[in-house]
């Protein structure tokens, strides 16, 4: 299945946050929201919009993202975050596909101290993306399910 096809399904998405062994966070809980996909040429621009509650508390927390897709080739696509803005982009990584369902990201994103890295599994109606992010206090791994809807 072509990543890039279907991320332009994407609607809504659904996360939770799990902390490893070696975490002094406790960003254990759990999210859900919306996703507005907006193209141009080979680039797309998610922006997320929901809600966030740690598994410890009962107060939710408004969250939001703005990722951007950049398709270099059949076999890569370049993952950016706009927390900057979009003329300072922070790039992430390339994503490269690993078989027709299955895409990785070719290094880790070095953010201070800690290293991020993303698995996406394609599926029928949704796609599975798998942060893994390790440092000193770190040991994250965070799951989203971006639920998708036909075109």
């Amino acid at each position: 299945m072509d990543l890039f096809s279907k991320l332009l399904q994407t609607k809504h998405f659904e996360f939770s946050a799990k902390c490893g062994k070696k975490s002094l966070t406790g960003w254990n809980g759990h999210g859900h929201g919306t996703v507005i996909v907006q193209q141009n040429d080979n680039t797309i621009t998610f922006k997320e919009d929901g809600s966030f509650k740690l598994d410890s508390s009962t107060k939710v927390l408004s969250i939001s993202n703005e990722y951007i897709w950049q398709k270099i080739d059949t076999n890569r696509i370049s993952l950016s975050h706009a927390r900057f803005g979009y003329s300072n982009l922070v790039k992430l990584f390339d994503l490269i596909r690993i078989d027709d369902n299955l895409w990785q990201s070719e290094q880790e994103h070095v953010c201070v101290d800690d290293l991020y890295s993303a698995v996406i599994e394609i599926f029928t109606d949704q796609i599975k993306l798998d942060w893994q992010i390790l440092g000193p206090k770190k040991d994250e791994k965070i799951t989203y399910n971006y639920k998708l809807e036909s075109i």
